[in-house]
Order: C-alpha cells, then structure tokens, then sequence
C-alpha cells in the first residue's frame, strides 16, 4: 500500500467522529484541523516510511495565533507556525516523552483499524480535554517555562522565543529575568545566530512587531 491510500481509509474510519468533534479533515495537514479566532489546533498523524511497510505516529500542533503573528513578524519570514507540538508520548510518559512516540506498523489493510481506533482513543482520552487548557496563553507558557527549565536539547531558541513573546503579551513581572536567562543560554550558539536571535529577543521585550 501506499501512505495516500493508508491515509484515505484512515480518514474513512475516523472522519464520522471527529466532524462530530468540531474538526475539519485536511489533506495537505496532519490529519484534523480546527480553528478559532485565537488557535489553530491539527492533530492526526505523521508516517515514516520503512518500506514495505509505514510506521504512522499520533501528534498534536498547537498554534496560538497571536504568538505566532508576532513571531513571524520578528522573524521576518511571516510564516504562522506551531507554538508547540505534543506527541502522543507527552500524555502517556511525562517524563521520558520526547523522542519517545508509540507507532504503528502499517503493511496492510487489515491493519489500518487499529490505529485508526487508537487516534479516536487518544483523543477521547487525553486531547479533547487538554486542548481547552494548553490554548490558554498563561497555561502555555507556564509549559513553556516548565520545559525550558528542565533544559532539555529540544528547548531551543524557537521555544525560548515563544516563551518571550507571551511573557510580553501577559505583561507578566519575569519578564526581565527570563530575557536575561535565555540570553545567556544564547552564548552558547555561533556568533551569527548570536545576534540574530538576540535581536530578535530584543525586539519582543521592546514590543517592536
């Protein structure tokens, strides 16, 4: 099989429900989409491809889009991104989630079913909840924050950005200490990186979008 026509039947399974859900099926995205004036949220699944079979993943994208309209106008490029993506790991195994994401091995038809029962599953279980509560920006970046202290390699400049940028949105009083934080853990990126985020930062603390 081909991941088009996985991802066809997936979306024949799945689709009944999460209409019901307020979601939009996608193609070009990850799976379902939906949107408000203040988030865009998709989540379904990603695949890799190990020939003759795929290994399909669940994961959610979350967009907070006032934090990433400001984003792209610091960065110059404009492009509305994530503010953070959750892996399916992240609700299983806090701890050790990252990198660590339950797959499924698809070769056939007949093993389409499961993994479109466990992306209904895991919404019912753990994402339909969560997402009334990580678009909310205090919540966001008190995660934000969370993760970048535990100093783990994937909370890098980009998450620090976003953590900056609803530090000032929030008018929040660690404002300054947090800017002063991540522009030390900076001086560990080559000079040019240096001061292109480090502009950039400033440019959020200043408010210049």
């Amino acid at each position: 099989m081909r991941a088009r026509e996985i991802d066809a039947i997936i979306k024949e399974q799945t689709e009944a429900f999460f209409k019901q859900e307020g979601f939009k099926y996608v193609k070009k995205s990850i799976g379902y989409v939906k949107k408000t004036k203040d988030y865009h949220i998709s989540y379904g699944f990603v695949h890799c491809e190990y020939h003759p079979e795929y290994h399909y993943e669940i994961v959610l994208f979350v967009q907070l889009r006032e934090v990433e309209e400001i984003f792209g106008k610091i960065d110059g490029f404009g492009i509305l991104g994530n503010t953070f993506v959750f892996e399916l790991s992240y609700f299983l195994d806090i701890e050790y989630w990252f990198n660590y994401n339950p797959k499924w091995s698809i070769r056939t038809e007949e093993d389409i079913p499961a993994f479109s029962k466990a992306l209904i599953d895991a919404y019912k279980q753990y994402v339909k909840d969560f997402i009334p509560f990580i678009t909310q920006p205090q919540n966001m970046l008190n995660f934000l924050l969370e993760q970048i202290a535990s100093d783990k390699i994937y909370t890098n400049v980009n998450v620090w950005m976003r953590a900056l940028i609803l530090l000032k949105i929030l008018d929040d009083p660690r404002l300054s200490e947090k800017y002063a934080e991540f522009k030390e853990k900076l001086k560990a990126y080559d000079d040019n990186d240096q001061i292109t985020y480090g502009k950039q930062m400033d440019n959020v603390v200043a408010g210049n979008w």
